[in-house]
C-alpha cells in the first residue's frame, strides 16, 4: 500500500537506505561462492574418477607450478596450518605424487616438496580431464566476466590485506 504513495525512485531509493542484511552482503556471497566451487570441484573430481582428492590436485598443481617447495611455504599457498599441510604431503607421499627431502636451514629442518613423474603425470592428466568443465562454467560468465570477476576479487583481497592486523 505505501508504494503507491511513492514514486518508484523514491521507492528505490528509501529501500536502498534499509540496512543491508548479512546475506545480502559481499562477505556472505563470497563465502557462498567458495562454498559452491568447493561442491564443484568435489563433484568434477567425484566425476573424472581421480585417485586424489580436490585439495591433493592443488597441493600438487602448486609443485608442480613451483618446481619444488618448502611446506611451509605450501601451506601458506594452500592458506592451511602446517598439520593439515602436512597430512596432506604425506597421503601424497604415501601415495607416490610426491617426495619430501629433509634439509637445514641453520638449525632448522626444512621439508622440500618434490612432484614424482607420477604427480606430474598426474597433474597434466587431471587437467586435461578437467579443462572441458571448467572452460563451461567460465563460458557461462563470459572472458569479460571472468575479467571483471577476477579484477575484483584481487581488489578486495588487496583491501581486506591492509585491513588485517596479523597477515596470512
Amino acid at each position: 500500500m505505501l508504494a503507491y504513495h511513492y514514486s518508484k525512485s523514491k521507492l528505490t531509493t528509501i529501500m536502498n537506505k534499509k540496512k543491508q542484511s548479512y546475506t545480502d552482503s559481499i562477505y556472505y556471497q563470497i563465502k557462498l561462492a567458495s562454498r559452491y566451487m568447493k561442491i564443484f570441484a568435489t563433484q568434477l573430481f567425484e566425476e573424472v574418477k581421480a585417485e586424489i582428492s580436490f585439495e591433493e590436485f592443488i597441493a600438487l598443481d602448486v609443485v608442480n607450478d613451483n618446481k619444488s617447495m618448502c611446506q611451509r611455504d605450501l601451506a601458506k599457498l594452500l592458506m592451511k596450518d602446517r598439520a593439515n599441510t602436512g597430512r596432506i604431503a604425506d597421503g601424497l607421499k604415501t601415495k607416490g605424487y610426491i617426495e619430501i627431502n629433509i634439509s637445514l636451514k641453520g638449525n632448522r629442518p626444512i621439508k622440500e616438496i618434490v612432484l614424482t613423474e607420477k604427480g606430474k603425470k598426474t597433474v597434466l592428466s587431471l587437467k586435461n580431464k578437467l579443462e572441458p568443465m571448467v572452460k563451461s562454467m567460465e563460458k557461462d560468465l563470459g572472458d569479460t566476466g571472468m575479467e571483471e570477476l577476477s579484477a575484483s576479487l584481487k581488489k578486495c583481497i588487496n583491501v581486506l590485506k591492509e585491513q588485517i592486523k596479523n597477515q596470512i
